[in-house]
């Protein structure tokens, strides 16, 4: 699993849900969000807004990298550049694969008003 391929002097929280992650969202702000490509459109959609909203508050996006399982049937992955701070991986993503995505997404970016 490619979760293992992640920084491990940072702290990793898993919610199992998008209602606990929007409720989690309200009280902390991220460095990084990891998404499930299985959870439906609408989820999806409540979790991407609570995340803008979160930005709107520090002036710039949280990176956001989806995690598709090549093993579910279905997967989602909505159709937006988040700001160029969006990347994908999925169940086979190599180590190297992990850290260049995440080289991309996290870099220090300026900050915007809206």
């Amino acid at each position: 699993m490619p979760y293992t391929f992640l920084p491990q002097e940072n702290k990793t929280i898993h919610l199992p849900s998008i209602p606990r992650a929007t409720q989690y969202l309200k009280n902390k702000i991220p460095d990084l969000v990891i998404i499930s490509a299985s959870y439906s459109p609408p989820q999806v959609f409540q979790l991407l807004e609570t995340l803008k909203e979160c930005s709107q508050a520090r002036l710039y996006l949280t990176p956001l990298l989806f995690f598709i399982d090549l093993d579910h049937k279905n997967s989602f992955i909505p159709g937006t550049y988040w700001g160029n701070k969006l990347g994908l991986i999925n169940s086979l993503s190599s180590k190297e694969e992990v850290k260049l995505i995440l080289t991309r997404i996290c870099q220090p970016q300026k900050r915007f008003g809206y």
